[in-house]
């Protein structure tokens, strides 16, 4: 009884002090506080910093969530309880520094209030879950009225979160978007049908031409200027877009080169073998601005492409075809990218399909700086444009590889005073029986400017860059945030090109990945011994069955029939073979799988009975040692 008399009022003690130590450290952690996430995903760097530090005016951050919708919502959407909470806490990172410039407040609107009427004003998506309205965006509005909207937050696009943040702070407190403008014969703007026109043909069983994703991102931050193949001066813009360069007349290209000349800065998106064009011929798919890229310093070289064994991504062609790398179909990361710009430094992977192949030249006074680039095992495949096999068989590809121990190029930057490729001017022929046009502009640039090529055009296309989720499209890997780096950077807010990526939550298993590669490698020799055998058979029959005749027809039949045996016999052993390897590698990723499990599992307890163990010999010492002095007493 009186060691409960004890122990009651002690236990007491305990919590309060316990939420008395909770209270302080919460009000204390909010000036002393230390990100120990493995990517720093709540530290904002130097850029987001800049942006924020030279704010000249209040701004209010509206984070629209609807929690209450989210908890009785489906499972899906309870999944955003634990994103909301990241984002929520990222935008007190942005408050916190912003010495009182930012004030965040947190919305939850609920059904038939006034806050789900400013949602819905602002132009925050509305989801319809089946019971409340699901909102989850943020409206940043400025003193004197202005406004930036990110929609929604996706957690596909995580890795794109401060950028967003950064920019539309920053547009909100900038009057004007710049403008950029766009070159190309693809319809990236759609077919800018009315939604009732696109109803109509719809139901007509026709598919419209819709936005290319990329062009709706782009439009959120800039204004967008379509410039026709008829136009023979650039309009002022703050950059220029060319995309697949294809035929372009040679007024236009005179209209690009002399943008350059007056400084303009230029990104350019070739390609040797454009899937995105609707051209029925494979030659017909080829761009290439080389009559002004070879005067400014890079090539892309024509008809190749660039390959890699450890880069290449696998396909399946069709729904029976089993899955096969594609060794031009790249997934670059690591060492792919070129760690000193601010372009490409945080990147972690971006896509290319059928990239070419970019080749800088010597041209005094400029630096030519390579952005993308495969790793030291990349190729270049060759391919005659009327070569169906290599663009669409993987084998075929495959069997020209040869690793070459250089990288291949397929993004550079060119920066410098940069000459004509027209310096005595350019005809332009007349229509309808007018008179030839001669136009003539600087032979040199006015100032130092900077082009940023890349050879891939798909590499931005919806198929490559983006993929269908839940709540519409959602970007794959880093190419969205590599165009808008570029963006960022060429004209002039590298505090936005520094604010952009973060790192994601994915924690790839390279030991699995290195594991399974080195298999696949061995099972593609094993196959191409197979493949080898058999054309070797398939010719042995040809040649026999011309020499069949009335004479020889059963000696031959008895010999082709011996023959197939013995292929058979080399068949079933190479494929043994095979199933061997494969259950060789098989096992060896269940067991690095089952010593992982087992460590996750045995690491808590261990380090627990380990403590026990020693606070147990820790006590046992004191009591020793105490018990000990008494007895001297």
């Amino acid at each position: 009884m009186h060691n409960m008399r004890r122990t009651i009022p002690a236990l007491i003690l305990v919590a309060v002090i316990v939420f008395c130590a909770i209270t302080i450290a919460d009000h204390v952690g909010r000036f002393w506080r230390v990100d120990l996430t493995d990517n720093s995903l709540y530290t904002l760097s130097d850029g987001t910093k800049k942006v924020v530090s030279e704010l000249n005016q209040p701004i209010s951050l509206k984070l629209y969530y609807a929690r209450t919708a989210a908890l009785k919502g489906p499972e899906a959407l309870r999944f955003y309880n634990n994103y909301y909470l990241y984002i929520r806490d990222l935008l007190q990172e942005y408050e916190k520094i912003s010495k009182g410039r930012l004030r965040l407040s947190v919305i939850d609107p609920r059904p038939d209030t006034d806050d789900e009427l400013d949602a819905v004003q602002y132009g925050l998506e509305k989801f319809s879950t089946g019971s409340d309205p699901f909102f989850f965006g943020l409206a940043i509005v400025s003193e004197f009225g202005q406004e930036a909207v990110i929609p929604f937050f996706a957690p596909e696009r995580q890795g794109l979160v401060e950028y967003e943040i950064s920019s539309a702070i920053y547009n909100a407190a900038t009057k004007t978007k710049r403008k950029i403008g766009i070159v190309t014969p693809l319809m990236v703007f759609g077919t800018g049908m009315s939604p009732y026109m696109v109803q109509m043909m719809r139901m007509q069983g026709k598919e419209p031409q819709e936005e290319w994703h990329i062009i709706s991102q782009l439009k959120r931050h800039y204004e967008l200027w379509p410039i026709g193949p008829d136009a023979k001066e650039i309009e002022p813009v703050d950059l220029l877009i060319v995309i697949h360069p294809k035929d372009l007349p040679p007024g236009l290209l005179f209209a690009i080169d002399q943008y350059v000349m007056k400084g303009g800065k230029l990104i350019v998106f070739t390609d040797p073998y454009c899937i995105s064009d609707p051209a029925k011929q494979y030659f017909e798919k080829a761009s290439n601005m080389n009559k002004l890229l070879e005067q400014w310093g890079i090539t892309m070289v024509p008809h190749s492409f660039a390959a890699d064994r450890e880069l290449g991504l696998v396909v399946q062609q069709s729904q029976n075809a089993p899955a096969k790398k594609l060794l031009t179909f790249l997934n670059l990361k690591g060492d792919s990218f070129n760690r000193g710009d601010v372009i490409t430094a945080r990147l972690e992977a971006v896509r290319m399909l059928f990239a070419g192949v970019l080749q800088p030249k010597e041209i005094p006074g400029i630096t030519a700086e390579p952005l993308l680039m495969t790793t030291a095992g990349g190729d270049e495949i060759e391919a005659d444009p009327k070569d169906m096999m290599v663009y669409s068989d993987p084998d075929t590809i495959a069997g020209r590889y040869k690793e070459s121990g250089n990288p291949v190029a397929v993004g550079y930057k060119l920066t410098g005073k940069f000459k004509s490729a027209f310096p005595d001017g350019v005809v332009i022929p007349g229509k309808e029986n007018k008179e030839p046009e001669k136009l003539e502009g600087l032979k040199e640039s006015e100032k130092e400017t900077s082009i940023v090529v890349f050879s891939d055009v798909d590499m931005i296309c919806d198929f490559i860059a983006f993929q269908d989720s839940f709540f519409g499209a959602a970007s794959v890997g880093d190419n969205v945030n590599l165009v808008l780096n570029s963006l960022e950077n060429l004209s002039g807010s590298s505090a936005l090109a520094t604010a952009r990526t973060k790192e994601k939550y994915s924690r790839p298993f390279n030991v699995l990945d290195d594991i399974e590669a080195e298999a696949e490698k061995e099972t593609e020799k094993k196959v191409a011994v197979v493949k080898k055998e058999i054309a070797k058979y398939q010719s042995e029959l040809q040649a026999l069955g011309s020499k069949v005749n009335e004479d020889n027809a059963s000696l031959l039949q008895s010999e082709a029939i011996k023959k197939r045996r013995d292929l058979e016999e080399r068949l079933m052993l190479a494929k043994r073979d095979l199933r061997e390897l494969n259950k060789d590698k098989r096992i060896r990723i269940e067991t690095t799988i089952a010593t992982l499990k087992m460590y996750n599992m045995v690491a808590a307890p261990s380090i627990i009975l380990v403590i026990a163990i020693v606070v147990f010999f820790i006590r046992s010492y004191k009591r020793k040692k105490y018990l000990g002095v008494r007895n001297e007493k």
